[in-house]
């Protein structure tokens, strides 16, 4: 059994590949069933983010698994080989328990990256791709990211990413009160936007394509709901954070939109892929941040002390989920062999040796039982 990761994430690839290698959420089930029909995969599981996209496997060649990705994804032929990683075995595994604990992330510590762990479980369990080995090492990676914030203090040592954002903004406009942000998107970044404006004085306005959950946010915001054309015409600062697979504000409606208007407009797109066409920053009095463009405003300092902390408990739960496996791989062995009117050297050697992994594994019992088994004199013996 070889569980192996490829993966294309922040750290390795520039915006225009990562976001050609996203998932769309609504696709990703659909994904996981074509991975599985890849000839030797037994079991998938996908991982897609506005900063990675990394699809692990149960069996299968890791080149026909990135031709698979390729052809789902906007990848070109080659692509994943070239910007991504490939991880095979314990590193595999210990990879998807630092990105559960919040220590890959692009901001150390967040929460939202459990969530959406939890999340793509669900759609491979729905998918058919989480079998006895990806579930129980994705559980492992979500238990190991629950300690981690509840024992360390990983979650509190950066700033959120919404808040480096609305801080850099209300710089940048000279202050928010009185200004005019459009929040574009009314899920949990949009939120989270809304939230860290609450207090600034704006005037909120909220575009999505699902009515009740703007009119919702703009409540929660003190705003109103606006169409996207009426809110671009008066804003100052438009933030956007939506799960659109295309680009939401062209060229041409910025153009239409404030054809009326000299007024200054900072734009920043959180989303990958992108929400804004990246030509909208060469528009006259337009400035264009996008996510590269805020993770280089992030803070650089890191809590090393929290940091070793939580590879701490990485460490201890990659090797209990380990252990797990190797103790659910050898016990059909031990059945096997517990039939045999006889064992042969050989087999009794793969019997000890799986024994021994069960004792470590916390099943001391094993070894009494196939001790038995091991040792009793066997047929033809003299």
């Amino acid at each position: 059994m070889t569980i192996r990761t490829l993966g294309i994430s922040f750290k390795t690839a520039p915006l225009d590949v990562l976001e050609r290698a996203s998932f769309a959420r609504e696709h990703v089930e659909d994904a996981t069933r074509t991975l599985l029909a890849v000839e030797g995969v037994r079991e998938a599981f996908i991982l897609s983010t506005c900063n990675r996209s990394e699809v692990t496997t149960v069996g299968g060649a890791a080149s026909a698994v990135s031709r698979a990705v390729e052809d789902l994804t906007g990848l070109r032929e080659g692509e994943m080989a070239r910007a991504g990683v490939v991880r095979a075995g314990r590193d595999a595994v210990a990879h998807l328990f630092a990105v559960a604990s919040g220590i890959d992330s692009m901001v150390l510590g967040e929460r939202q990256i459990l969530t959406q762990v939890r999340r793509a479980l669900r759609a491979a369990d729905h998918a058919g791709g989480a079998g006895p080995a990806l579930s129980r090492v994705v559980r492992g990676a979500i238990h190991a990211g629950r300690r981690a914030r509840a024992e360390t203090a990983i979650e509190g040592c950066a700033p959120a990413l919404v808040e480096v954002v609305v801080d850099r903004a209300a710089t940048h406009v000279g202050g928010l009160t009185g200004r005019r942000v459009l929040i574009l998107g009314a899920g949990k970044v949009s939120r989270m936007v809304a939230r860290a404006i609450a207090s600034s004085g704006a005037l909120v306005g909220v575009t999505s394509r699902t009515e009740d959950s703007a009119r919702a946010l703009a409540g929660e915001a003190g705003g109103a709901v606006v169409e996207l054309g009426e809110g671009l015409a008066s804003a100052d600062v438009v933030i956007a954070s939506t799960a659109s697979p295309a680009p939401l504000v062209s060229v041409a409606g910025v153009r239409t939109a404030r054809a009326a208007t000299r007024r200054p407009l900072l734009v920043v797109d959180l989303a990958v892929p992108r929400d804004v066409a990246a030509e909208v920053g060469r528009e006259p009095g337009v400035t264009l941040w996008n996510i590269e463009d805020v993770r280089a405003m992030l803070p650089a300092r890191v809590d090393r002390t929290a940091v070793g902390k939580v590879r701490a408990i990485v460490d201890e739960e990659v090797a209990r989920t380990l252990d797990a496996l190797r103790a659910s791989s050898v016990g059909p062995l031990l059945r096997r062999l517990a039939g045999t009117p006889h064992l042969t050297g050989r087999e009794r050697h793969e019997a000890m040796t799986a024994v021994k992994v069960l004792a470590g594994a916390g099943s001391p019992g094993a070894f009494d039982r196939a001790t038995r088994m091991l040792y009793a004199p066997s047929q033809g013996e003299s």
